[in-house]
């Protein structure tokens, strides 16, 4: 082994230790396919070391011919290598680009594993060069004359340094100063390497070492430098995963309280329905015992929304339709006993926000208690008697409620707003409210239908949808 051989062994040993290493960190962390580039290059400058140890160790010119194919091939997958990494680290290189250097750097490295005689490289045009290094080392550095199409491959290599250094400049001025550092001392790199084949065709042999052992200075740099990245990576990491648990556990907590305060609430609304019965039991008078029992209905009404709340997963929303459910049997229940009247709901899988959910709720309390109390009156008798409340989507942004009946139906000049009822008035405000549209007809039978059109608020269009 030659002297000059001794700087290319110790740069291939310190790339494939980087490579390794970046390798690593790509298994680790997979989703930063710049780490895999990395190591590509680094694996290339290890595989271009060990060539050029191995052309600068040779006997005779010829000798030195399969280590220089070596070297081209070995130059032009380092340079798809960077290309690769360039791309990944900038996302400034163009598709076209990277696709018209790819088929020629791919090109050239087809020609100089095919060998292509002298096209490539001239074996009878031998060049010997006697070396005379400091402190009395003597060799001889002995290689051929590259062909055409090899000089052709230098200056599309050319072109490709050219390029990459002009998108690390673009990459520096995008206020990516720390980041693109790593880019110039990787592009420091290959320029040595063209420093160093510079000294030996021009016969500067003692500045070789010189520009080899700079080149190593360099490569550790960028490894440092990409370490310390990958360092601060995983303390970014670090710390976002400790950021993300102590937001989950105050969401945990938050929810908690939520839990707590719709519990509360539910628990205290049936507080005062239970009063609200207990005054209702103690009235004598009959008007003021149902007014009484109105009043429960609705607080009623109200609690069953908390305690929804308080069961669901999902404190902005309810399953209207599994609360109408039990609205209607516990309202259906209290006035005529369960069993008394068929009633039924007919909803579809809609979930409404919170903030319609309880309007809604006593809406459908005061219709179906004035179903309940106008539409089947003494005598009439109870054979197929029916309440139905629905829910339905109109379209994408507008929802349907009904709550309909086959009792004796409206009165002929019935208008909700001349009505002095006091639930019907609560019906017109709470319909206000939801910005309703609010209608009346017949319903099945001889029997009366409401009907509310409404935004859906969970809808983001719900604000620009008129309720026409």
């Amino acid at each position: 082994m030659k002297a000059l051989s001794i700087p290319n062994l110790v740069m291939a040993s310190v790339c494939l230790t980087v490579a390794f290493y970046e390798f690593l960190t790509w298994l680790r962390i997979r989703g930063r396919l710049r780490d895999l580039a990395f190591a590509a290059v680094s694996l290339g400058g290890a595989l271009f070391n060990i060539a050029c140890a191995g052309e600068y160790s040779v006997k005779v010119p010829v000798e030195s011919l399969v280590w220089l194919r070596m070297q081209a091939i070995t130059l032009n997958l380092t340079g798809l290598a960077f290309l690769w990494y360039f791309s990944e680290q900038t996302a400034l290189v163009r598709r076209s680009a990277a696709l018209a250097f790819a088929i020629l750097l791919g090109a050239s490295s087809l020609v100089q594993f095919l060998g292509l005689g002298d096209l490539t490289w001239i074996p009878n045009q031998p060049s010997v060069k006697p070396v005379s290094l400091p402190f009395g080392i003597h060799f001889e550095y002995l290689e051929v004359e590259s062909g055409p199409l090899t000089d052709a491959a230098n200056i599309s290599g050319f072109l490709l340094l050219g390029y990459l250094t002009w998108i690390a400049f673009r990459y520096r001025r995008s206020s990516a100063g720390r980041e693109s550092a790593a880019l110039f001392w990787m592009l420091a790199i290959v320029g040595a390497a063209y420093m160093s084949d510079f000294a030996i065709d021009e016969g500067y042999y003692t500045f070789i070492f010189t520009v080899e052992y700079a080149w190593l200075a360099v490569v550790v740099l960028v490894g440092q430098q990409r370490s310390r990245e990958i360092l601060d990576a995983a303390v970014a990491k670090r710390e976002l995963q400790e950021n993300r648990e102590r937001l989950l556990a105050s969401l945990e907590e938050k929810d908690l309280l939520l839990k707590e305060v719709h519990h509360r609430v539910k628990n205290n609304l049936q507080l005062v329905s239970s009063l609200l019965f207990l005054q209702a039991r103690r009235a004598e008078d009959p008007a003021f015992r149902s007014l009484l029992q109105d009043c429960r209905n609705q607080v009623a009404s109200m609690a069953l929304i908390h305690e929804d709340l308080y069961r669901a997963k999902d404190f902005r929303s309810v399953d209207f339709g599994a609360y109408a459910r039990r609205l209607l049997s516990r309202l259906a229940g209290s006035y005529r006993g369960e069993t008394a009247l068929a009633s039924r709901v007919e909803a579809e899988d809609i979930m409404i926000g919170i903030d319609q959910a309880i309007p809604c709720s006593l809406i459908v309390n005061e219709l179906c208690t004035n179903a309940l109390k106008h539409a089947f009156p003494q005598g009439r008798g109870w054979d197929g008697a029916e309440l139905v409340v629905s829910l339905q989507r109109v379209d994408s942004s507008r929802l349907l409620l009904a709550v309909a009946d086959n009792g004796v139906g409206l009165p002929p000049d019935f208008d909700p707003a001349r009505v002095t009822s006091f639930g019907m008035k609560i019906v017109m405000k709470l319909a206000e409210q939801l910005d309703a549209r609010l209608s009346f007809g017949p319903g099945p039978g001889s029997g009366a239908r409401f009907e509310l059109v409404f935004a859906d608020s969970s809808d983001p269009r719900a604000a620009e949808a008129p309720n026409t």
